[in-house]
């Protein structure tokens, strides 16, 4: 690998590291104005972004929208977990479990839509 490529490479994924510190705090400060919008809002956004991404041509256009993908990804731990812990205030380990277990399920459906499509 030439240097050049080495530091377009670095400078991708120290914008999407950043894009999700951003997400993280963005997602805090946007939690009171409605926590309705983001769980529903994120992940569409999410979906658009993804589809984006793999009709993307340009590296350019894909390291922005890797960027943006990043954010939004980053936000939507911090809108389940403040939904969960409205939900089920008065017992956090349920909370915790609930949330690994959905994780889970989306990465296995994420995993064999993805081998059935292959």
């Amino acid at each position: 690998m030439t240097l050049r490529v080495v530091r377009f490479n670095f400078t991708i994924l120290l914008a999407l590291g950043s894009a999700g510190f951003l997400g993280t705090y963005m997602a805090g400060r946007l939690l009171p104005r409605g926590l309705q919008w983001l769980l529903w809002g994120l992940p569409a956004a999410l979906a658009l972004l993804t589809f984006g991404l793999l009709m993307g041509r340009n590296t350019w256009s894909v390291a922005i929208l890797m960027t943006a993908w990043g954010t939004v990804n980053s936000a939507i731990p911090v809108a389940w977990s403040a939904w969960l812990a409205k939900r089920i205030s008065d017992e956090p380990e349920s909370d915790g479990g609930l949330m690994v277990a959905a994780i889970q399920l989306s990465i296995m459906a994420g995993a064999a839509l993805g081998g059935w499509l292959l």
